[in-house]
C-alpha cells in the first residue's frame, strides 16, 4: 500500500485542482433587459456564437442621445468566457438573486438564458449583490464596451 500512496495522493491533488476551476456553461441564448429609475435601458440578446444584437432605449436621464439605437457585431472571447462563467454560477440549484425586501424605487432587471431545452428567467428589481456582481456588472460592461467602440 506505501508504493501507491503517492499516486493516490497525486490523483486526488489532481482531481480536486480540476472539480475547483470555475466550469463554463454553453448557453443557446441570453437575453438581458434592464431599465426604469435613473439606469440605462439595455436589451441585449447575446448567441451561443459570441454575436449579439443591442438595442438602447432613450433615456431623459442621459444626455447623449447618439448612443440610442440598435447595434450589431460579436464580443471577444474573453468577454464570453465570463459571461459563461456567470451562468454557471446563477443557474446553479440554490442560487439567491433576488432580495425579498420591498423596494419601488430601483431599476428592473431581467434575464433569460436559453440552455439546450430549458428557459431559466431572473427577474428582479432587487438584485442581491452577488446577482448584481456576478452577471449584471459583467453584461452592463459589454453593453458600455459596445457603445464606446461604435
Amino acid at each position: 500500500m506505501n508504493k501507491y500512496y503517492p499516486f493516490v495522493l497525486i490523483f486526488v491533488i489532481v482531481f480536486f485542482i480540476i472539480t475547483s476551476c470555475a466550469e463554463k456553461k454553453e448557453f443557446n441564448s441570453l437575453v438581458y433587459r434592464s431599465g426604469g429609475f435613473g439606469i440605462e435601458n439595455y436589451h441585449l440578446i447575446l448567441n451561443h456564437d459570441r454575436s449579439f444584437a443591442l438595442k438602447v432605449e432613450y433615456n431623459p436621464l442621459t444626455a447623449d442621445s447618439t448612443n440610442v439605437g440598435t447595434f450589431k457585431g460579436k464580443i471577444s472571447p474573453e468577454q464570453m468566457e465570463k459571461i459563461e462563467k456567470a451562468v454557471a454560477k446563477i443557474t446553479k440549484k440554490g442560487y439567491d438573486y433576488n432580495d425579498p425586501e420591498f423596494v419601488l424605487d430601483a431599476g428592473n432587471y431581467e434575464v433569460i438564458i436559453n440552455i439546450d431545452k430549458s428557459i431559466k428567467v431572473y427577474n428582479t428589481n432587487n438584485a442581491t449583490d452577488e446577482f448584481y456582481n456576478d452577471i449584471i456588472t459583467p453584461l452592463n460592461q459589454i453593453c458600455e464596451r459596445i457603445l464606446t467602440a461604435r
